[in-house]
């Protein structure tokens, strides 16, 4: 069963921004965007697959879907910016269970995790490739979300 419906359109945008968000806050943390960091991100929308919550699979798939006219408006959105991870956290925390919105940000903040390793060309298991900046603006995306 989808989730959508639990949304307004623009609560919808908000969360469709978040892991574009992520992506652009974990990349430019190093002031480096690399190429393995925009590969990372089409490889975690082009196969949601890699999350276990039917939820973040649902969203990961509509970006996809509409990641041009997402990333067109993007970097003119009030959203690009920790402000929208607050506000992606506000709408979860409003509009699903404690336990179902936790398990969303903690695979957002995996989607985070990922790109932090792959700017290092390491294994997604592997933390040693994550330098200092990245790993630090993975904790505060942290902060930003209330993972617990």
């Amino acid at each position: 069963m989808t989730k959508r419906h639990l949304f307004s359109d623009a609560e919808w945008q908000t969360l469709q921004f978040l892991p574009i968000n992520i992506w652009s806050i974990v990349a430019i943390s190093d002031d480096d965007i690399d190429d393995k960091e925009v590969l990372a991100l089409g490889q975690l929308l082009a196969d949601p697959t890699w999350t276990s919550d039917p939820f973040v699979a649902e969203l990961l798939t509509s970006v996809q879907a509409d990641f041009d006219a997402l990333w067109t408006a993007y970097p003119d959105s009030p959203l690009a910016s920790s402000k929208g991870l607050e506000e992606a956290a506000r709408v979860l925390d409003t509009r699903l269970s404690p336990a179902e919105a936790e398990s969303f940000k903690k695979r957002m903040l995996d989607l985070g995790i990922w790109v932090a390793r792959a700017s290092g060309g390491a294994g997604p298991q592997d933390m040693a490739s994550v330098d200092d900046e990245e790993y630090s603006t993975v904790m505060f995306i942290s902060r930003k979300l209330g993972v617990k």
